[in-house]
């Protein structure tokens, strides 16, 4: 394994022309963009981004979803993507359009007794990138539990990442190992600048000004092999923990 620590402050200055945002709303399917990309948001997987396509029609995010798959109900997976009756709804600003998701984590369509609810904001404006909200609201009886839940996005094509974090920047390539290859319980971001730089073979993806609250167990990276990168956030991976809202915001820029 090749690991790059990086130990001095990296200053980038970003030009963005403003232009229009619009969107397309289908019974299936609804679209928002803008001269930089589109964001497709699908019923079928609970009114949440599908994938996220640059002008060219090169899909640089896809797959986000909200699951857990052990310690808060029978293990399998239960998630976003088992919601059939969710919601979507658009608003509208004066420079940006938010696409709302609304729904709960199912099991094969099923609803759970305590359900898990979730409202997920992209925020689509005129420069080239997208705004997360992401909040999760657990509708049972108070209990402490060891868990996971995480919110979770594929990104292909990743060649290298880059995370900045609390001593410094982390570099490493893509294919060493098919597992977690970083992950911030091990090795914390940064407090004032947390970001997690992406290298692909289109460009580069930039995730953010992280933010969570509770503080996200573990927000990790796993190589999936063959350049395919998986953005997780885990509100919950294992550590004992009482149910709440859990809240979680970052910005996705090309």
């Amino acid at each position: 394994m090749r690991r790059t620590i990086y130990l001095y402050l990296l200053t980038i200055v970003y030009t963005v022309a403003a232009q229009g945002v619009w969107v397309k709303e289908g019974e299936n399917e609804t679209a928002v963009g803008n001269e930089y990309f589109t964001l497709y948001l699908s019923k079928g997987k609970g009114w949440l981004m599908d994938r996220l396509e640059d002008k060219k029609g090169v899909v640089i995010l896809s797959d986000f979803h909200i699951y857990t798959d052990w310690g808060i109900y029978p293990k399998g997976y239960i998630g976003s993507k088992e919601e059939k009756e969710g919601r979507l709804k658009i608003e509208r600003m004066k420079d940006a359009l938010i696409a709302v998701g609304e729904g709960e984590l199912k099991a094969g369509g099923v609803k759970m007794d305590e359900p898990i609810r979730y409202i997920v904001k992209y925020k689509v404006g005129r420069e080239a990138l997208l705004g997360v909200d992401v909040e999760l609201k657990f509708e049972g009886s108070p209990r402490k539990v060891s868990a996971f839940l995480a919110q979770v996005f594929a990104i292909p094509s990743a060649k290298q990442w880059l995370v900045n974090s609390f001593d410094g920047l982390i570099s490493e390539d893509m294919g060493n190992v098919v597992d977690r290859c970083w992950q911030s319980r091990d090795e914390p971001l940064s407090l004032e600048e947390p970001f997690i730089w992406i290298l692909t073979q289109w460009g580069k993806l930039r995730i953010e000004k992280i933010y969570s609250q509770p503080q996200a167990q573990n927000i990790f990276l796993f190589d999936g092999g063959n350049g395919n990168l998986v953005f997780f956030f885990g509100f919950m991976d294992g550590s004992p923990q009482e149910f709440q809202t859990f809240k979680a915001s970052y910005i996705i820029r090309l």
